[in-house]
């Protein structure tokens, strides 16, 4: 994934809800640079995940 967050701070509340997701899981930032005051491009790679079925 590629993006642009209002900060680092930003960035890393993402990847907490990534963790959390059933659906999206390792997290792994590959880059982070602010660009002026208000902005962060960010590189991070996640795994897909399938979650659980209702019957497991």
């Amino acid at each position: 994934l590629e993006g642009v967050a209002q900060s680092d701070a930003r960035v890393s509340s993402l990847m907490g809800k990534i963790e959390e997701s059933k659906w999206l899981t390792n997290p792994k930032i590959y880059s982070i640079e602010a660009e002026g005051e208000t902005k962060s491009n960010f590189k991070l790679e996640v795994t897909q995940a399938v979650p659980p079925s209702k019957s497991e």
